[in-house]
């Protein structure tokens, strides 16, 4: 019984799938209670899903969602999607520097 040659070229091959395989089995991330992605948002408030997309940006730049990444399986690939939870409001209270009104200067720290 003879026995296959390999080329140099397919066992390195393998070698690069098996690495690639190991690295996708860890990558996905669990996502909290309270995390939402905007499509699920859209629904729940019954938007479109492009509305959704555009409210919760708007929501971040405002300060009044928090917005995150987490690797999770979408379709066939893992891919990062974009989750958002509510601010709550004490948090926003006791947080950094506050952003002035549209047309206010911004206020001066003492």
């Amino acid at each position: 019984m003879r026995l296959k040659k390999y080329k140099a070229d397919d066992l390195q091959t393998a070698a690069w799938r098996a690495a690639f395989q190991k690295v996708s089995a860890n990558q996905v991330e669990v996502v909290p209670a309270g995390w939402f992605t905007p499509d699920e948002i859209a629904i729940k408030l019954g938007y479109c899903r492009e509305t959704g997309m555009h409210k919760c940006r708007e929501m971040a730049k405002q300060g009044l969602v928090e917005r995150r990444d987490f690797k999770v399986q979408w379709g066939q690939m893992i891919r990062p999607r974009p989750h958002y939870r509510l601010v709550s409001p004490a948090g926003r209270r006791a947080g950094g520097a506050q952003t002035p009104a549209r047309g206010q200067a911004p206020m001066r720290q003492r």
